[in-house]
């Protein structure tokens, strides 16, 4: 069951959002000249410049580690995450047989759950005076256990299954939080095991390891060359197959079966997001043959609507399935079930939560203690280290921009996309509350955007604390540049912005209400703040055309000195998606499920019902010139190449030097000068795409303006006071503003003043 349904950035990944710690370079590029330098620049007066190669120039920069989000939208490339979209979708469990296929183990259910009470416990990033084992004394006085199967991503806890524990314990329950997933990870290497968390969505590479749990047989396929590629990639040096993946998950599944059906607790709930089913249904088949006695609970966003009856046939294991929010209808199971009411069916269906202040605050307790006892780095060589943890936290569940323009590709959300979200106060002291008890210095919002209304009361509020924590946080991609500042001030040092395209017609094929000009802006902001902008480049769209890919090809180059897409993908087509659910309306045909559904489900005749991730006919420019692809594809991997941990950082920046004197520096590996002295004039016209005609040719010939189809766009960074300067609302809303179109004074050369 789940207690909402982010749906991710990302739908079904519990991709590895490892976001890499913010870049704390805030364009001082001053640092990489010598005084001499500048000076005898300045002496020569505006227009000399430095040519590339010059020894004056000497480059240096501090090692980042590289970025690996995962977003949810690419289809074969990229890390599991969210969110990567982002940000990862955590949901809780459920699920057991009819009530009637076991009346006397239902009997012996019900008495205990008449007697079952909440406890309470408290802890942290646990020392080894807290260490307990996973079946410890602590967890056989639970009554009710959720478990987060593999793979579920390591460096967090799961929030839904933690948030309908809260739930249990307010109605006067003890529910624990079992991790399964830090188990596996334990036994195959946690290193390895994040890697193949990373591995290709299109492959379920996830779901294909427990396969021969599942079914008894090895699963055989076309796409076993592919899939040994990613495993062999995914885990060198050391490199290990599939084979020998299946057999230890079949063993693993043995004995972590085994001392699950020990456990005293008559409910055992499953969560199933992302590659998680098979896991899920192997461990209930062997626990429920071990214990059938007991209740089993299956739920999460992979049994979103149909999917709940799509699983069915393999699921005969399972009493109940939980498909959508379950906040509320899980309570109402248990009561039902105490009181000996027959109203709970095979699919128990869950609304939306309304307020989402009633919403309890999650306890990771029973995270950080299995963590202390599997993959903890004090403890297992090459372990998780206390500086990777994640704390998920949700300050809001639905979509407030889909609610109002559902982006054509996406599809999260699959129970409505009604935006609600907490108080500022609640979330605040939470996020306090939070922080205090676990010790972590890293925050994950989950929510599918940030709730616009936390710029002028959440933000505000953690600008203003004193201990800051690093936060990341879905956003839209229109923020201005003081908002930049004022998420950075708060503590945000980490977003996903939703960029998704650098071409304004392709964003309007997929109606994400954005524009180039606003894209590049984000990516400018973040820059200069130090804020990592973690964006997926997405092609293939239905109706595309050839120019833009074109045009984005040879932009790509110019943008260098901006942070770089985690990939570039084909668009999926996802379930409960525009793209799917109105396939006609953009000429989609044979919509079918990703070929690896047949391969990692062998048994099921189609996987129309269970699928998430889709692909169909229809026409795209791509699709008629894969040239364009790889022109694309090389482009990003030479621009993710110049921000490698071990490269010098690129930079186009603008500096102040004294007033009315500035100095653009240009490391990028198509610069045609290291620098140039500017005047006022100068300065201006490159930061604003406005001046003189011969100052903004000579700025577009060097690549420091970009011609988009008359609008003459920025691309160099600068010092904040700048920006604050040339960034103001009337120049920013040069696209679609939070509400919609607007206009803005950027301008085509042929119509720039002299």
């Amino acid at each position: 069951m789940r207690e909402h349904d982010y749906g991710q950035s990302s739908h079904q990944k519990s991709r590895q959002d490892h976001c890499r710690q913010p870049e704390k370079h805030r364009c001082k590029v001053r640092r990489q000249f010598s005084q001499r330098s500048v000076e005898s620049l300045e002496s020569q007066g505006p227009g000399h410049f430095r040519r590339r190669g010059h020894p004056a120039l000497p480059r240096s920069r501090q090692a980042e580690n590289a970025p690996r989000r995962r977003a949810h939208r690419l289809r074969g490339r990229g890390n599991r995450s969210h969110s990567v979209r982002r940000r990862q979708i955590l949901t809780t469990t459920g699920g057991s047989t009819a009530v009637n296929r076991r009346r006397s183990g239902m009997r012996s259910s019900c008495r205990a759950l008449r007697a079952m009470r909440p406890t309470r416990r408290g802890g942290s990033f646990p020392d080894k005076k807290q260490r307990c084992t996973m079946f410890d004394a602590d967890y056989r006085t639970a009554d009710i256990l959720v478990v987060v199967p593999p793979f579920a991503s390591p460096d967090r806890p799961a929030l839904g299954p933690h948030v309908i524990a809260a739930r249990a314990a307010q109605a006067g329950y003890e529910a624990r939080v079992i991790y399964a997933n830090l188990s596996f990870a334990s036994r195959i290497g946690v290193r390895r095991y994040q890697k193949l968390c990373g591995t290709p969505t299109g492959l379920l590479i996830g779901e294909r390891i427990f396969a021969r749990a599942m079914f008894g047989t090895k699963a055989h396929g076309r796409m076993e060359p592919e899939v040994e590629r990613a495993i062999a990639a995914a885990t060198a040096p050391s490199s290990v197959t599939l084979d020998w993946l299946q057999q230890t998950a079949r063993q693993w599944a043995d004995d972590f079966s085994a001392s699950l059906a020990a456990m005293p607790a008559t409910i055992i709930g499953f969560s199933t997001v992302f590659e998680q089913t098979l896991a899920a249904l192997s461990i209930a088949k062997r626990t429920r043959k071990a214990a059938p006695g007991k209740i089993f609970l299956l739920g999460g966003a992979n049994v979103d609507g149909i999917m709940s009856e799509g699983i069915q046939p393999l699921a005969s294991s399972i009493d109940h399935i939980f498909s959508g929010e379950s906040d509320v209808s899980f309570v109402d199971f248990l009561t039902n079930l105490r009181d000996q009411k027959t109203g709970n069916g095979k699919i128990i269906r869950g609304e939306p939560l309304e307020a989402l202040d009633d919403s309890p605050m999650p306890d990771y307790d029973d995270y950080f203690a299995q963590l202390a006892q599997t993959v903890a780095c004090d403890i297992h060589p090459d372990g998780l280290r206390p500086e990777e943890i994640w704390l998920p936290y949700e300050t809001s569940r639905g979509c407030w921009w889909g609610a109002k323009q559902h982006c054509t590709f996406c599809g999260l959300n699959a129970n409505g996309m009604q935006h609600r979200q907490k108080s500022a106060e609640k979330a605040f002291a939470e996020l306090n509350d939070l922080v205090a008890r676990h010790k972590s210095t890293r925050i994950m919002m989950v929510d599918n955007i940030m709730p616009h209304s936390y710029f002028s009361t959440l933000l505000p509020e953690l600008a203003k604390a004193e201990k800051k924590v690093g936060i990341f946080y879905e956003q839209k991609a229109n923020l201005s540049f003081q908002k930049m500042k004022l998420l950075k001030s708060a503590g945000v040092e980490r977003i996903q912005p939703g960029i998704e395209s650098l071409a304004t017609s392709v964003l309007k094929l997929m109606r994400k209400g954005s524009t180039l000009k606003i894209n590049l802006d984000c990516l400018r902001f973040a820059r200069a703040l130090g804020i990592e902008a973690a964006w997926n480049l997405l092609t293939d769209f239905p109706g595309d055309e050839d120019a833009a890919y074109e045009v984005t090809a040879r932009l790509i180059p110019l943008l260098q000195h901006l942070q770089p897409p985690v990939g570039v993908g084909q668009l999926s087509i996802e379930r409960f998606s525009p793209y799917f659910d109105r396939k006609d309306d953009y000429r989609i045909t044979n919509v079918r499920p990703i070929p690896a559904y047949s391969l990692a489900f062998p048994t099921l005749e189609r996987a129309d019902d269970i699928a998430y991730h889709f692909i169909g006919d229809y026409d795209s420019s791509l699709r008629r010139r894969p040239d364009l692809a790889r022109w694309l594809g090389d482009g990003v991997e030479a621009w993710k190449a110049a921000w490698a941990p071990d490269r010098v950082m690129p930079v186009l920046c603008v500096l102040d030097l004294s007033p009315g004197r500035y100095l653009l520096a240009d490391t990028r590996a198509c610069a045609q000068v290291d620098a140039e002295i500017l005047n006022e004039a100068t300065m201006s016209a490159y930061l604003s795409g406005v001046g003189d005609r011969t100052v903004l040719q000579r700025a577009l010939d060097r690549g420091y303006l970009h011609d988009d189809y008359g609008l003459l766009l920025p691309l160099a960074t600068a010092t904040e006071h700048l920006l604050e300067r040339f960034e103001s609302p009337r120049n920013h809303a040069a696209g679609f503003d939070q509400h919609g179109p607007g206009s803005g004074n950027t301008r085509s050369l042929k119509t720039a003043s002299a």
